[in-house]
């Protein structure tokens, strides 16, 4: 009897399971960025990825599963401490520790252009007149990019959907060169080759 009960212990321990919604993950994120603030640090920026109904699952150290409740979210702090720029990674299922970059290129890039990330947005795909006629079908994406671009000055934010950088043949994007040219989409496209390198360095914290 004993061994039957401890069985069904550990069953329940295995299968027990967490759900977050991203709602967590920019709660969590808001704590970390008070914390930079509170040492000092006022010049950052925070990387939001994610893609509309994508869900994901993991097990825990402790052998609990956690499951990303409506989109999985990944969120990425980058800053700048005692002259070493720094990565930290959250998503769902919590923190994960924060690790050193070796190099500052996208710090430096976020200071050199400060002003234009905080003001110039992405702007939405714009086909120009309905047309008539077959056309032929359009990707459609549900991914979208977030980032929340911090100074002295307080915090400005903007979220597009990368729909908005490409276009098609039957109904272009008139917005597409100017998004592309965008300071904004060029500082992500330095972070999607930062955030590959680092992601399988990355290890959860156990908060």
């Amino acid at each position: 009897m004993k061994n039957f009960i401890l069985f069904i212990t550990l069953l329940a321990v295995t299968v027990s399971y967490s759900q977050r919604d991203e709602a967590y993950v920019r709660s969590e994120v808001s704590k970390f960025a008070e914390s930079l603030q509170a040492r000092g640090i006022s010049t950052f920026f925070i990387n939001e990825r994610f893609c509309t109904g994508t869900v994901e699952m993991f097990t825990l150290d402790d052998g609990t599963r956690c499951t990303s409740q409506g989109t999985y979210l990944e969120s990425y702090v980058f800053w700048e401490e005692e002259g070493q720029p720094m990565i930290k990674k959250f998503d769902n299922c919590g923190w994960f520790y924060s690790l050193p970059l070796d190099t500052t290129e996208v710090i430096n890039y976020y200071k050199e252009h400060t002003t234009d990330l905080q003001t110039n947005k992405v702007k939405r795909y714009d086909s120009g007149p309905i047309r008539t006629g077959p056309l032929l079908r359009t990707e459609v994406t549900n991914c979208h990019r977030g980032f929340h671009f911090y100074d002295s000055e307080g915090v400005s934010s903007q979220e597009y959907n990368l729909l908005y950088l490409k276009t098609n043949r039957d109904a272009p994007n008139l917005n597409a060169d100017y998004n592309n040219a965008l300071k904004v989409v060029q500082l992500d496209k330095k972070l999607d080759a930062i955030i590959d390198k680092m992601n399988p360095q990355f290890r959860r914290q156990n908060l």
